[in-house]
């Protein structure tokens, strides 16, 4: 494996989620500048934006795919093995409650009293989220793992490897997120590489990470309930 592999896979994710794939607010924006979207149009816009998140998967799950056959990596290297997939998925249910628990905690101290922000989550039918927290908890999981397999076979430290792959995964969710959600994404991508370095498990990683996912979307609904979502705010 070159030394540019490992970089070359931390690249794919950034390069996905960054691809313009809801094409209403771009063309708006193109055509009219600074000029506030119509209610209809914005509410388009909104629908596209749900579905746009499984082209971006599509993308990441390709590129990775390409370079772990480029590269020889086995699929038990990435972690897709059924072996013990009771205890894994145990461990990643495990994970996922005390990652729960400390968003719960950590937010209730630091914004007690924070408004709650419109948010993507409010709108769409909860089925239609399941599937796209589990599309992109396996797209980000297979895309961790490569770059965690490609970062040690050249020789990186796991203090180096995990501190980069948490630090890309977070700037890659600043598209829309703002810069506290992105601050928020670095620990769960140090503790997500710990646990796929630990376990080298892709199901105890996606575990975790859908039962993350779906808890945002639990508390965004939650507390956001009865107030109107303005689209594109």
């Amino acid at each position: 494996m070159s030394e540019l592999t490992p970089y070359l896979a931390l690249a794919i994710l950034p390069v996905a989620v960054s691809i313009p794939l809801e094409p209403i607010s771009f063309l708006w924006g193109w055509k009219h500048r600074f000029e506030p979207m119509p209610p209809d149009v914005a509410e388009k816009s909104e629908r596209f934006r749900r579905y746009a998140f499984f082209p971006g998967d599509l993308v990441a799950i390709v590129l990775v795919l390409f370079l772990t056959l480029r590269n020889s990596v086995t699929i038990s290297q990435l972690g897709l093995s059924l072996a013990s997939w009771e205890r894994k998925a145990l461990i990643g249910c495990g994970l996922g409650m005390v990652w729960i628990g400390l968003d719960w905690s950590v937010t209730r101290i630091a914004f007690p009293t924070s408004r709650p922000r419109p948010s993507l989550f409010q709108k769409g039918p909860v089925s239609l989220w399941i599937v796209i927290f589990l599309s992109g908890s396996f797209a980000e999981e297979l895309w961790r793992a490569l770059c965690i397999i490609a970062l040690k076979e050249t020789a990186h430290s796991k203090f180096f490897i995990v501190t980069v792959t948490a630090l890309v995964f977070s700037i890659a969710h600043i598209w829309g997120g703002g810069l506290v959600r992105t601050l928020g994404k670095f620990p769960f991508g140090v503790a997500a590489a710990v646990a796929f370095i630990w376990t080298g498990s892709l199901l105890t990683t996606c575990v975790f990470h859908f039962m993350a996912n779906v808890s945002g979307l639990y508390w965004t609904r939650r507390r956001n309930r009865g107030q109107r979502f303005v689209p594109g705010g």
